[in-house]
């Protein structure tokens, strides 16, 4: 079984559901860190901050993309 055929028969169920919305937040909060003044003024926080966020994207692209409310899958 491929990746890609085993996220087509997870899409349905709750977990899964749950997992996509989990991955969203924790995304949006990280993002949200490159707001902060400590963070901005600190390279290597900035470097494992995109490194999360690059992380985070790559999952999201291969399990079918980010899970917004209200957004229909």
């Amino acid at each position: 079984m491929t990746l890609e055929n085993a996220v087509q028969r997870l899409k349905s169920s709750d977990e899964f559901k749950t997992v996509l919305t989990h991955l969203t937040t924790t995304r949006e909060n990280a993002l949200d860190e490159f707001k902060r003044p400590e963070t901005i003024e600190n390279p290597q926080a900035l470097a494992n901050l995109a490194g999360k966020i690059e992380m985070i994207d790559t999952i999201l692209i291969e399990l079918g993309g980010p899970s917004y409310p209200n957004a229909e899958h």
